[in-house]
């Protein structure tokens, strides 16, 4: 006997890949806070994403050393303004206060929380596999998947990888798999 397809069980298949996806973003690496910063209507996301960025430039001179973050964007299904999602790491030792002010008088509608359960929730609640790929920055830049697989199908080793992007061999495969783990749909996209 056959197992056939239908709408539903594809849509089962579909659910259980988006969250390998959400658990694997949330695996990378051990994630500190969560943010989500909501821009206006004329808000370009080139231009939602280069003041994020030097905010967080701001957050990781406080650290006096590295910070790493994963940003996608998604427009509000109901407004339609556009939303940054950040996940941050290396920050757990900075005063969490005055950065939810900071963040507050720069964005304004922001929100901004310590990371108290799993990532992957996070990501699952705001639906990001379906809408977003994510930019890896500050310590996790470099990680570009489609530039790690396009490597590994040149037939470089998993060391000489690391070294052009710059992080350890577990880091790499750890995004080459989340990558990989994607939603179907999410696939066909980007390639």
């Amino acid at each position: 006997m056959r197992f056939k397809k239908t709408a539903a069980s594809e849509e089962a298949i579909r659910h259980r890949k988006t969250l390998q996806y959400y658990d694997s973003i949330g695996a990378l690496v051990e994630w500190d806070w969560i943010t989500t910063f909501t821009f206006g209507h004329a808000h370009a996301p080139g231009r939602a994403f280069a003041e994020v960025e030097a905010w967080l430039e701001r957050v990781e001179r406080a650290t006096e050393g590295r910070i790493g973050w994963a940003m996608a964007q998604a427009r509000g299904e109901f407004d339609g303004r556009l939303h940054v999602h950040l996940l941050v790491t290396g920050v757990s030792r900075l005063n969490f206060d005055f950065w939810i002010r900071d963040a507050k008088e720069r964005f304004g509608d922001c929100e901004l929380q310590c990371l108290d359960y799993p990532a992957a929730y996070y990501l699952a609640k705001n639906g990001l596999a379906e809408t977003a790929d994510f930019i890896f920055g500050g310590k996790l830049s470099g990680l570009d998947p489609a530039i790690i697989g396009a490597l590994r199908r040149r037939g470089f080793r998993w060391p000489e990888i690391a070294r052009v992007c710059g992080a350890g061999v577990g880091t790499v495969k750890r995004v080459y798999n989340v990558w990989l783990n994607r939603p179907r749909r999410e696939q066909q996209q980007h390639g």
